[in-house]
């Protein structure tokens, strides 16, 4: 599932005045309904269903960028497109600063886990400030259809993986737990899940021969992380794994175990 997949010439757009939030909102729908994907939509329901996602909480996640979306049965593929804005939006971003790139993303109901892959791999590729820079630099709208779609380039081709790992990670130390998870939820097609889990120390205290090592009161983070992924993309998460447990102490806090899996079917809601 690859965003440039979804998005064309017709669906990008440079403003060079400094529209309200609500504006912009209504120009989403506007551009949105041009993409004949969407037939089975109004540009009223269109424009309902983006002003009720940004009213649950701003798009906005900071740096100039938002990522309005939202989900439907009355699509069946996925419509992307954006919005350039040098001059900056006041969109009620998290970080409270304006919004220069839009990225609209509509999704079909059913695809729920696509999607959240989606906002992830958006997220994670303009997270950094020269590609950021860039595209907020452009003010020709076919180059930044270009340069959009160089940035979120198809890295895997589109054949089904014949061969998968599972990764298993053990996370004890709390404030990487999120930095892993975002490693993770940026890969295309992964089946993942996540359970609590207990320290030895947990049942070791119960035994009176060890019982002196802990308290009753003793309480460790502890979380396992288990991950089914296109091999072809286990080298690039276990050099990402490898960085964080780098720069742990001792190296101590987080456990990576990958394995090869000889069959597997089917798919896990995210």
């Amino acid at each position: 599932m690859y965003l440039t997949a979804f998005i064309n010439d017709k669906s990008v757009k440079i403003i060079t005045d400094n529209p309200d939030k609500d504006s912009v909102v209504k120009m989403l729908a506007e551009m949105a309904i041009q993409n004949p994907a969407l037939s089975g939509l109004s540009q009223n329901e269109i424009h309902r269903n983006f002003r009720e996602r940004e009213e649950l909480s701003s798009t906005g996640i900071g740096h100039g960028i938002a990522i309005p979306h939202f989900r439907t049965n009355k699509v069946t593929q996925f419509v992307v497109g954006l919005i350039s804005a040098p001059g900056g939006i006041e969109y009620d971003a998290i970080d409270n600063q304006p919004v220069q790139l839009l990225i609209f993303i509509i999704a079909p109901k059913e695809a729920r886990n696509e999607h959240i892959q989606l906002l992830s791999h958006v997220s994670k590729a303009l997270s950094y400030p020269k590609k950021r820079e860039e595209l907020f630099a452009i003010t020709d709208e076919k180059e930044l259809a270009n340069r959009f779609r160089k940035v979120f380039q198809d890295e895997g081709g589109t054949a089904k993986p014949l061969k998968f790992n599972q990764f298993s990670v053990v996370i004890q130390d709390e404030e990487v737990v999120e930095e892993i998870l975002e490693i993770f939820a940026d890969v295309p097609g992964a089946n993942i899940t996540v359970l609590e889990a207990e320290n030895l120390s947990r049942y070791l205290y119960a035994m009176p021969l060890f019982a002196s090592f802990w308290t009753e009161n003793t309480k460790q983070f502890n979380r396992l992380l288990l991950a089914w992924v296109d091999h072809r993309r286990s080298n690039e998460l276990l050099r990402k794994l490898n960085l964080i447990i780098d720069k742990l102490k001792n190296k101590t806090g987080v456990l990576v175990i990958m394995q090869d899996i000889a069959y597997l079917s089917g798919k896990i809601e995210l």
